[in-house]
């Protein structure tokens, strides 16, 4: 709010303080002239009746400076900006002061979000409004007006209402920096009107003030509210290819104002927003309005400048722009809700969420936007280093994890390979064991069988001294046996004696000392020509 309205306002208050003062005055003229009409009345009546004039003029006075006092006294707690705000708000809402005051410092006085909260709902919650605000009115009449300066009213932050995709957060500190000039909100300080020449001027020009302010200021916020309103419920071309938007853009730039520019993300703005999310960078969304009367300049002072590009580059914030003639910019303008041009807006990574930190509306030079994008980046540079340390610790605790699974896997793995070694080991030796009991079995059966074939050897003298004793030498074995034979057996019960044996190869030869030869196993010991004792070797055939 002005200066010019708040010593409006003073005014105001100091007329009615005026006003009040002067009714006093008129009843007092008329007592006093009615007390000069009536001298047939006796002295008591008039004294009575003077004391209750005096009464009434005392009670005005007292009403009147106490109304002043209750009122200054609540100004004085609000700044010109809150001030104007207030009654801005008032006069849309209808609702009383410290309702629509109430209404404001829950939202940090955003009229636009406050407006938002107050018709967002639905005609029943306005309502409701309005009944809570009867109430309290009708519960406090009976209490002081001086009561009403010493509330304490607690601010929070409300978040806004949602944009359409991609959503977005809004900081509560988000930065809202517009260029000064005509109609930018910004008056001239104006001083106080002194003498009675000048209380009068301001008292009768306050009527006209008041209205085309009020008017003009309603106005521009309705239209600040329907607008996204008008824009959602216009048709919109649909978005068909938001890379080849961003690039047919750049092109027609560069060929107004040249290559030099910030290096510009070509791609969709989800995209542009997911990569500043990914490496922890801002990101700074430039939408061009071909139309607006300040575009042109503020590309070639600012846009095309090379410290503009330097410091984009040396502050880590990536840059993202678009044509709001586009399908893409058009989307981006109503999700971002812009109200001039030209228009950036600083987006950043907080607490989970993208939000808008910062928006630059109307022509700002470059020093003040460089000074003003500085000063964003080292308020909410924290939230990215928060970020980062935070992505350190999770990936610190990857990888931790990672190296203890890949030990606990090669743990696993050795245990694993040592098990199956040993289970390969034990069925090797249970196969081992298996093949030698069923080798064990089956010579233990050859064996019984060759018993059976063997017959009882014989004495010296049986058959007529027919008879042959044969000594036999084992492999590996110090002893010889020595058996008889008849000369008429088959020589193959020699090799079924010497298989009886326990150190008797599994494949042999007998064969003679001297002169050696090996004996057949077909035919009898005659025919093998073994009639005399005579000393046999056995030959392991396996060795050879």
């Amino acid at each position: 709010m002005s200066d010019e309205e708040v010593n409006l306002s003073a005014t105001s208050n100091a007329a009615r303080s005026s006003e009040l003062k002067e009714d006093a005055a008129k009843k007092n003229c008329n007592n006093a002239q009615t007390n000069s009409d009536q001298d047939d009345l006796n002295d008591s009546e008039e004294n009575g009746q003077q004391q209750q004039n005096n009464d009434e003029l005392a009670s005005s006075s007292e009403d009147s400076d106490e109304a002043e006092k209750e009122e200054n006294d609540y100004e004085e707690q609000l700044s010109m900006s809150q001030t104007e705000t207030l009654l801005h708000y008032q006069q849309i809402s209808g609702l009383e002061l410290p309702q629509c005051r109430r209404q404001l410092e829950e939202v940090d006085w955003d009229l636009m979000q406050a407006t938002d909260r107050l018709f967002g709902g639905s005609v029943g919650n306005l309502q409701q409004q309005r009944q809570q605000q009867q109430q309290h009115n009708s519960s406090s009449s009976n209490s002081s007006s001086a009561g009403a300066s010493s509330i304490v009213y607690q601010r929070r932050s409300v978040a806004p209402a949602p944009a359409p995709p991609p959503l977005l957060a809004s900081d509560s500190r988000a930065r809202l920096v517009t260029a000064a000039g005509p109609g930018s909100g910004q008056h001239r300080p104006q001083q106080a009107p002194v003498g009675w020449f000048r209380w009068i001027e301001s008292i009768v020009m306050l009527p006209f003030r008041f209205f085309s302010h009020s008017v003009g200021s309603l106005l521009r916020f309705v239209l600040s509210i329907l607008r996204p309103a008008a824009v959602a419920a216009a048709p919109r071309r649909p978005v068909v290819d938001p890379v080849g938007d961003v690039r047919q853009f750049l092109e027609q730039f560069e060929q107004l104002y040249g290559e030099q520019h910030p290096v510009v993300r070509v791609c969709s703005y989800s995209q542009a927003l997911d990569a500043a999310r990914n490496e922890l960078r801002f990101l700074l969304v430039y939408l061009h309005a071909e139309s607006h009367q300040d575009t042109d300049q503020f590309c070639r002072q600012v846009l095309v400048s090379e410290v503009f590009s330097a410091f984009l580059q040396a502050s880590g914030i990536n840059f993202w722009m678009c044509s709001i003639s586009s399908p893409e910019g058009a989307r981006v303008s109503q999700a971002l809700r812009e109200t001039g041009y030209p228009f950036l807006a600083l987006i950043v990574l907080k607490q989970s969420r993208m939000t808008v930190v910062a928006r630059f509306e109307g022509l700002l030079s470059l020093e003040q936007l460089l000074a003003e994008l500085d000063a964003a980046v080292t308020d909410f540079e924290p939230y990215l280093a928060e970020e980062r340390a935070r992505r350190q610790s999770l990936e610190m605790n990857r990888r931790l994890i990672e190296e203890q699974d890949q030990a606990y896997a090669a743990a696993l793995a050795q245990d694993r390979e040592r098990e199956e070694r040993r289970q390969a080991e034990e069925a090797e030796r249970s196969a081992e064991r298996d093949a030698n009991e069923r080798r064990r079995e089956e010579r233990q059966r050859e064996l019984a069988r060759l018993r059976d074939l063997l017959p009882a050897e014989p004495s010296a003298d049986e058959d007529g001294g027919a008879t042959v004793k044969l000594s036999v030498r084992l492999p590996g074995a110090s002893d010889r046996l020595e058996r008889r034979f008849r000369l008429g057996e088959p020589i193959q019960h020699l090799h079924y004696f010497i298989k009886l044996q326990e150190l008797a190869p599994e494949r042999f030869s007998v064969c003679t000392s001297f002169p050696k030869r090996v004996l057949p196993v077909e035919g009898t010991f005659k025919e093998a020509g073994l009639t005399q004792a005579e000393v046999l070797f056995v030959m392991d055939d396996d060795d050879e």
